[in-house]
């Protein structure tokens, strides 16, 4: 079945005061799902790879891709993002989507 990699950039608000010397907030990591939602973090280590593939026709119908943007990505990335310690039950934080690879077939390299 198909697959997406996705990768996004993300603004996180805190509740501490920034500092002239800090770093930037570290960006959401890349997000694979197959078809059917499931997290796939071997087509997330594949990164940059993954464009390098010869192109094809789209794995998804608008409607699907829609689907699970609402119900896998966009949860999933807010979970990553908590589990990563970046965004709090108070604190805000935004992501935008700035890549989007859809995979027909297992995703499987090769």
């Amino acid at each position: 079945s198909p697959s997406l990699p996705s990768a996004w950039i993300s603004h996180h608000e805190t509740t501490a005061a920034p500092s002239p010397f800090s770093a930037a907030p570290p960006a959401a990591p890349p997000l694979a799902v197959s078809a059917g939602g499931r997290r796939l973090p071997p087509l997330e280590r594949e990164g940059v790879d993954l464009l390098r593939r010869q192109p094809g026709p789209p794995a998804l119908s608008p409607a699907q891709r829609r689907g699970l943007l609402r119900d896998a990505l966009e949860p999933m990335i807010r979970r990553e993002l908590d589990h990563r310690g970046l965004v709090t039950a108070t604190g805000g934080y935004t992501a935008k989507l700035i890549g989007w690879v859809e995979l027909a077939g297992n995703g499987a390299a090769g």
